[in-house]
């Protein structure tokens, strides 16, 4: 009975103080007039009730104080280790988890650093996260920052990866998604108040606010950002604006020694110079972004990923953009392609990247661009080479050769994957920079010619890819305009190939269109097969051109393509100041110096023609002598200049042999370092 009547005491007790006064009608009613042992449990009850209470306050109290502490930095991996490259995007989906990734140039494609769970929020606020955006690494204290789109609003929050945390620090207007950081601890922060206009905060010494568990603790909430009246005021076409239109992403840069903000809309480029107050919006057009219709036409691309690496490199010069469908990221080299006087930005193609929803990049550490070594020096001879070239394993190397013997003294492998052959090598001599096209054999799109900047670390940066098939026959002129010839369209001109930057490390790119530079338009056969397999420039009567030896067969019949004749003939294509004139002069060989076809076992396993000469092979000195090499190894001829007559569009030629070593080699290219050519022009940096 005791223990029955202890019960209903207890739940009593528990009644009055669930119920206020109902509880204490409910209890009278059950006691009974004779139990003096129930009041005295009553009263005990009531005491151990209010002890548990107190001891249950002191507790949660002690969980809100855990909960308002400061929480330590957690520095973003990796971001302080010397020549570390670090582009990431953070990808939110289905409300469920955020994707931390980093971005695989050679590949392509993100690859998953940390997967961020939305449950990750609740222990510090009873409720997941929605999504994360607006990321950014802060130079100051490399940590990683973003906003949290949560139930009860939007959030500025600082998370850590290795182990995965979330600390709130500041109120944010909802819905932001585009943000960066300067240099000087302040994070801008763009998104979304009505259709295709948004606004921006700017939070202030970041590094310095403490991190919590939630966002209810006085340390966020004394930080609001949160108010419309409170959003940067914009000069906008010479008004002031609140509303503005930038894009998806924004991305820090300088330029001239000024501060901006850099942000894609379509094809549109936005810059919001940020040195000076009130900030200013500049808008500029843009070339070689991808003008093809995105899925939902009418709709601009949305380039939602964007970063730079000027922060934390000062020699950095390009910023990047990421496409959300797939489009691929490019770049724009702000020194030699962001033009602000004309508003023009001329972007090149940088790499692959798969396609993505909701996110935002964010970077550390050094460039991802590749930077070539110039190796012209004083005196140095190179010859490209490709041997077994229609094999299953071809090799492919530059050839460093003593100027005075032709031996060989060294050079470098030119290895990638893929790679078929190398040709149309020549020294730019505006950046002082070996470029050569290479060529590669792609299963699904056929062969791929892609020009590339070589140095002798066997360092390779892409730079383009260009149409046509097998090329061979490169020079620079002094203005640093590139010839080549390809056998498909003929000759080629391409100009300002120094300023196509950032070079890029994979030649494999769906997104490179290729570059239009043949001279078909000039005249309809484009020069096909009227000029010879390499390029020297020869400088005559104050005119210069493209001199080429003809391949030349002793058969009497005319060859299908080439029209071989006697006597052997020099071409030549008038170039002077970088304008190309559409007539071919042919000068005739006087005296017979030059080699006729051989024929021998070596000759065949090198894959040579033994009923053809083919001189594929040409270099001007720094003396100025002008020199042709064989690809029958027969010899170094050395072109006369003195002996060049032209008149009436044509007109004859002299050689020499000269005492220097050729080898035998089926597909190869000279060039020469001729520093000369860089005191005749300004150098373009």
């Amino acid at each position: 009975m005791k223990h029955t009547v202890w019960v209903v005491k207890v739940l009593c007790v528990l009644a009055v103080r669930a119920n206020g006064d109902e509880g204490k009608e409910e209890c009278s009613q059950s006691k009974s007039p004779n139990n003096d042992f129930g009041d005295d449990m009553e009263e005990n009850m009531n005491v151990e009730l209010l002890q548990k209470d107190v001891s249950l306050q002191k507790l949660s109290g002690k969980m809100a104080e855990m909960k308002c502490e400061e929480m330590k930095k957690q520095p973003f991996p990796k971001c302080k280790q010397p020549k570390y490259t670090g582009s990431f995007q953070v990808t939110s989906v289905n409300y469920d988890y955020a994707n931390v990734s980093e971005w695989d140039q050679a590949k392509g494609d993100w690859k998953t650093l940390v997967q961020l769970d939305a449950s990750l929020t609740v222990a510090g606020t009873g409720k997941k996260f929605r999504n994360i955006n607006s990321c950014a690494i802060n130079p100051r204290d490399n940590s990683l920052y973003c906003s949290m789109q949560m139930a009860d609003g939007s959030f500025l929050t600082r998370i850590g990866v290795d182990p995965p945390t979330v600390g709130f620090l500041a109120k944010l207007r909802q819905w932001r998604w585009a943000a960066t950081f300067d240099e000087e601890d302040n994070y801008y922060v763009y998104g979304e108040e009505e259709h295709e206009l948004g606004t921006l905060n700017v939070v202030s010494g970041v590094s310095k606010l403490g991190a919590v568990a939630s966002y209810t603790c006085d340390a966020v909430q004394k930080n609001k950002f949160d108010d419309y009246n409170g959003t940067e005021k914009v000069k906008v076409d010479g008004k002031l604006e609140q509303k503005i239109y930038l894009g998806a992403d924004l991305a820090y840069v300088k330029k001239d020694n000024e501060k901006y903000l850099a942000a894609l809309a379509g094809t549109d480029m936005k810059l919001l110079k940020i040195s000076t107050k009130p900030f200013e919006l500049i808008a500029l057009t843009t070339v070689g972004l991808p003008q093809y219709d995105m899925p939902m036409h009418p709709y601009k691309r949305v380039w939602g990923t964007a970063w730079s690496h000027q922060a934390w490199q000062k020699t950095s010069d390009n910023v990047y953009f990421s496409g959300d469908d797939g489009a691929g990221v490019y770049a724009l080299s702000l020194t030699n392609n962001l033009d602000l006087t004309t508003g023009k930005a001329k972007f090149v193609p940088f790499g692959e990247a798969t396609k993505t929803d909701w996110n935002d990049g964010f970077s550390c550490g050094t460039d991802p661009q590749l930077d070539p070594k110039s190796d012209c020096r004083e005196g140095k001879m190179y010859r490209s080479s490709t041997k077994n070239r229609k094999g299953n394993n071809p090799t492919s190397e530059i050839m460093l050769l003593d100027e005075n013997t032709g031996e060989k003294k060294g050079g470098w492998k030119v290895e990638a994957e893929g790679l078929t052959a190398i040709n149309a090598c020549a020294m730019n001599p505006i950046d002082d920079m070996v470029y050569c096209i290479l060529r590669f054999k792609e299963a699904a799109n056929g062969f791929k010619n892609v020009i590339a900047r070589l140095d002798s670390e066997g360092t390779i940066g892409y730079v383009a890819r260009i149409e046509g098939d097998m090329a061979f026959s490169g020079v620079f002129d002094d203005e640093g305009n590139y010839y080549f010839y390809e056998v498909e369209f003929g000759l080629h001109q391409l100009k300002n190939i120094n300023k196509i930057l950032p070079a890029s490390k994979s030649p494999k790119k769906a997104i490179w269109r290729e570059q239009r530079t043949s001279l078909q338009d000039l005249r309809n056969d484009g020069f096909k097969w009227k000029v010879g397999a390499d390029f020297a420039i020869l400088n005559h009567d104050k005119k210069v051109y493209l001199a080429s030896i003809m391949p030349y067969s002793e058969k009497e019949e005319n060859g299908p393509q080439l029209g071989r004749v006697e006597p052997q003939r020099v071409s030549l294509v008038e170039i002077t100041g970088g304008k190309v004139d559409s007539e071919v002069i042919y000068l005739m060989e006087e005296g017979q110096v030059l080699p006729k076809p051989v024929d021998s076992a070596e000759i065949r396993e090198a894959g040579i023609n033994h009923k053809e000469i083919t001189y594929g092979t040409a270099w001007k000195s720094i003396s100025g002598d002008i020199l042709f090499a064989d690809d029958s190894g027969q010899g170094v001829y050395k072109l006369l200049k003195e002996s060049v007559t032209i008149t009436a569009g044509k007109g004859t030629v002299k050689f020499e042999k000269t005492k220097m070593k050729n080898h035998i080699t089926e597909w190869n290219d000279g060039f020469v370092c001729d520093p000369q050519a860089n005191k005749r022009i300004e150098k373009v940096k």
